[in-house]
C-alpha cells in the first residue's frame, strides 16, 4: 500500500520449517520469487487466446487450423452451426474427408480438390478453389474457398488456415446477369433481323414496281431473297396452266450435272 507505484505484482512463495534436534518447529523460512513478468505474459497470452476465439468464432466466414498433413486443429462456430457437427466430430481429421462435401459434379471431385488444394499449401502455396457444400439442412452452397500456409522462421510449413466465404448469392447474380445478357443479345439480334428483313422487303417491293420486265423483276426477287434466307441455289417456277410448272429462273445449276439441271423443265402437279 506505501508503493502504488508498483501496480500490481505477482509473487511465487514457499514457506519452510526449520526444526531443533528434537523435531520441534524453531523457525520458519519464507521464500518469496517475484513471478510478475511471468504472469503478465500468461494473462496477456490467455487474453489474446480470448480475442482471437472472439474473433474466430464470429466471423461469417467458415474457418479452421489445420496442421500441415490437413488435419483438423480447431474449426470455428460459423461452420459448426453451418454443418450440424461438434467440435470433437472434426478434430483430428483431414479437412477432405468431411461429410459437407457436395458438388454439382461428382462429390470425389470436390474431395480431390480440396486434397490437392492442401498439399499445394503445405508446400508453401496458397491455393484458391470454390466447391459446394452441404448444410445440416440439406442446402447447398457455393464457397470461394482460400487455404493458407503458416510458415516459421526457417519456412517450414507449422500450420494451414482454411477460410471459406459463401458466394452463393453473388454466383446466383452472377449466373441470372449472363442469363440476362444473353436474352438481349437475343433479342437485339432477332430485331436486327426483323429490320434486315423488313428492309429487303421493302426494297423488293421498290424492284418489283419499277420494272415491267419479268426477266428483271424475277433476278431481283432472287437477288433480295438470297439477303434474308442465303441459298446455294434457287428456282423459280412459274404456273403455265393448271398443274403445269416451268421453271423460268435458276441459280446455283452451273456445277450441277447436265441431267440434273431444271432450268427450262416443265414440272406437271396435281
Amino acid at each position: 500500500a506505501e508503493h502504488p507505484e508498483r501496480g500490481v505484482s505477482y509473487w511465487d512463495w514457499s514457506l519452510m520449517p526449520v526444526k531443533n534436534p528434537a523435531g520441534q518447529v524453531a523457525a520458519l523460512i519464507l521464500a518469496l520469487t517475484n513471478v510478475t513478468a511471468r504472469k503478465e505474459a500468461q494473462l496477456a497470452l490467455a487474453e489474446s487466446e480470448r480475442r482471437f476465439r472472439a474473433v474466430f468464432n464470429q466471423t461469417f466466414q467458415h474457418s479452421a487450423l489445420l496442421d500441415p498433413q490437413g488435419r483438423v486443429r480447431v474449426i470455428n462456430q460459423t461452420a459448426l452451426d453451418f454443418t450440424g457437427l461438434t467440435q470433437a466430430e472434426v478434430e483430428n481429421r483431414p479437412m477432405w474427408q468431411m461429410p459437407w462435401w457436395d458438388g454439382a459434379s461428382p462429390p470425389a471431385e470436390g474431395v480431390m480438390c480440396i486434397q490437392a488444394a492442401v498439399e499445394q499449401a503445405a508446400a508453401g502455396r496458397v491455393t484458391r478453389c470454390e466447391q459446394r457444400v452441404r448444410s445440416a439442412a440439406g442446402e447447398t452452397a457455393i464457397m470461394d474457398i482460400t487455404i493458407k500456409p503458416l510458415l516459421d522462421e526457417e519456412g517450414n510449413t507449422v500450420l494451414l488456415i482454411y477460410e471459406a466465404r459463401d458466394i452463393t448469392e453473388h454466383s446466383r447474380a452472377e449466373e441470372a446477369l449472363r442469363r440476362s445478357e444473353g436474352r438481349i443479345k437475343q433479342l437485339y439480334m432477332a430485331e436486327m433481323r426483323a429490320r434486315q428483313f423488313a428492309e429487303t422487303l421493302r426494297g423488293a417491293i421498290l424492284a418489283l414496281s419499277g420494272s415491267l420486265d419479268s426477266d428483271a423483276v424475277l433476278e431481283k426477287l432472287l437477288d433480295h431473297l438470297h439477303k434474308v434466307a442465303p441459298y446455294t441455289s434457287a428456282h423459280i417456277l412459274l404456273l403455265e396452266d393448271e398443274n403445269q410448272l416451268s421453271v423460268r429462273l435458276a441459280r446455283g445449276e452451273d456445277s450441277w450435272e447436265a441431267g440434273r439441271r431444271l432450268l427450262g423443265k416443265r414440272i406437271t402437279t396435281q
